[in-house]
């Protein structure tokens, strides 16, 4: 009875799970074409049900494209801003984002901070990056960008070292470790890429990994946010990649 119980029980959570994952992969391809086929029409855009909220991000300018602007609100005001926001607004939001101009204007430290990804998808995210990702180095906490040189830009991602440190001023550990570089959006446009295929092992599930981010607000001492989607290619890849923010205060 118990073996029946829990192969009903896998089976159902197999089914809530392909199901979740199914509708952001279709949502991704439906915004993503709403956004190329209307780019220059926020109120068309806007018709399709999106949080109201984002229009105090989005605007036309004086030629009638479309862009992006915080309208001065500080990194802690548009993170707050970020969580009230469901999955499809803010990949609307990240769409609408540009990547920034060189890649030394994101260098630096980034705290970061998971966003909405559809119902049980959000717990299963997050499960996965900071119980899985982060096994070995505790929960994530964002990114670094380093340096640039001759053979790339090298970033790598940030934990809370749960053994070290206390809770004002946790240990951060630096590990798992990923190219960037300002290319082609597996979206649209162009974006910065996160790629980590090469500092993972042949085996390793985080092979397949890889972020794109863009620029929310520009950085400027060390106030400045990047919105991202994270994926894995053997969870949908980009078309069922998870949100996330990172922040400069």
């Amino acid at each position: 009875m118990v073996a029946i119980i829990a192969k009903v029980v896998g089976s159902l959570s197999t089914a809530i799970l392909t199901f979740a994952s199914a509708r952001n992969m279709l949502e991704t391809t439906h915004i993503t074409s709403l956004v190329q086929n209307e780019k220059d029409s926020i109120e068309k855009i806007l018709e399709q049900r999106f949080d109201p909220l984002l229009t105090q991000y989005i605007s036309n300018d004086d030629s009638g494209n479309l862009f992006v602007c915080p309208k001065g609100k500080c990194s802690t005001e548009i993170l707050e801003d970020l969580k009230k926001m469901k999955r499809k607004d803010l990949l609307l939001l990240f769409l609408l984002c540009d990547a920034p101009l060189d890649e030394k204007d994101i260098h630096g430290d980034w705290d970061g901070v998971l966003l909405n990804n559809n119902s049980v998808l959000t717990t299963v995210s997050g499960f996965i990056t900071n119980q899985l990702f982060g096994r070995k180095y505790g929960n994530w906490r964002g990114k670094t960008f380093g340096s640039s040189d001759s053979e790339g830009s090298i970033g790598m991602n940030r934990f809370d070292d749960e053994k070290g440190g206390d809770a004002q001023t946790p240990k951060i550990t630096k590990e798992h470790s990923f190219a960037y570089s300002i290319t082609d959006s597996k979206f649209l446009g162009q974006g910065v890429l996160l790629d980590y295929c090469a500092y993972q092992g042949f085996l390793s599930p985080w092979k397949s990994m890889k972020d794109e981010v863009r620029v929310l607000k520009a950085p400027t001492e060390r106030d400045g946010v990047l919105l991202g989607f994270g994926s894995l290619g053997w969870s949908g890849g980009f078309l069922n990649s998870q949100p996330f923010c990172l922040i400069q205060e």
